[in-house]
Order: structure tokens, then sequence, then C-alpha cells
């Protein structure tokens, strides 16, 4: 499947990506992320598609502390912190009393996790329901 979506966005980054030590995710998050995610972001990093569909992954960049890497912390920070980005949208999407979207936000049971957006500020999620990530 990656070599097909190769085709249509290109060669990963010429220079190779920061590996994600993926092994850590289920102790630092609590979970595991999809295989086929993981597999795209090995061979991509975090990318932005065509620069319109961007990929949040965890970073090996560093935060507001040069010593202290962003990692899986990070990416859960950008996705679902209630003062982050996607907290945000969440209480604005609460404030006008929606009742479009039946899920809440991850970390609770059976939410929405963030793993991207797009130029037209839609965001894309994972809906966390059950021990299998891959489901």
């Amino acid at each position: 499947m990656l070599d097909r979506l190769g085709t249509v966005i290109g060669p990963p980054p010429a220079g190779g990506v920061v590996p994600v030590p993926w092994e850590l995710g289920p102790e630092a998050m609590g979970f595991q992320l999809p295989a086929d995610y993981r597999a795209f972001v090995d061979r991509y990093g975090s990318v932005s598609i065509r620069g319109e569909l961007h990929i949040y992954t965890p970073s090996a960049a560093p935060g507001p502390d040069i010593a202290q890497p962003l990692g899986f912390e990070g990416f859960l920070y950008g996705t679902t912190d209630p003062y982050g980005y996607v907290g945000s949208l969440a209480q604005a999407y609460l404030d006008e009393d929606y009742d479009e979207c039946p899920y809440p936000m991850f970390p609770a049971e059976g939410g929405l996790l963030n793993w991207g957006n797009n130029g037209c500020a839609d965001h894309f999620f994972w809906l966390m329901r059950g021990p299998d990530p891959d489901r």
C-alpha cells in the first residue's frame, strides 16, 4: 500500500526520517498507534502531502526546552490537551451546542484522537474504541 501511495505523493525524504521509538508508545500514551500509520511515519516522517494534508506524528524535534523532545507526550498535547489547538476547537464546537458529533475527545473512552488536518480547517481523527489499534 505504501508503494502505491508513493506513486501519488512522491518518494520519502532524501535524507530519511528520524525514527520513532514505537515500542515506547504504549507506556508513554497508554496505547499503540495503528500499524499502517506507524509504517507511513517510518517512511515519510512528519509530512505535509502536497501542502494540503498535514499528518501529525510523534516528533524528535526539540520543544520549548531544547533538551526535552516532543515525543509521544508532544503528540498527545497537540492532539488532545484541552489548552491545545484541537482542545480549543472541541470547546468551540461544544459552546455552539452542536449535536452532529456523537463522540467525545480522547482521552475519554471511545473518544476521537486527532491525527491530521488540511488547509480547509478539516481535522481527521481515529475513533479510540477497544484495545486493537488496527481496527
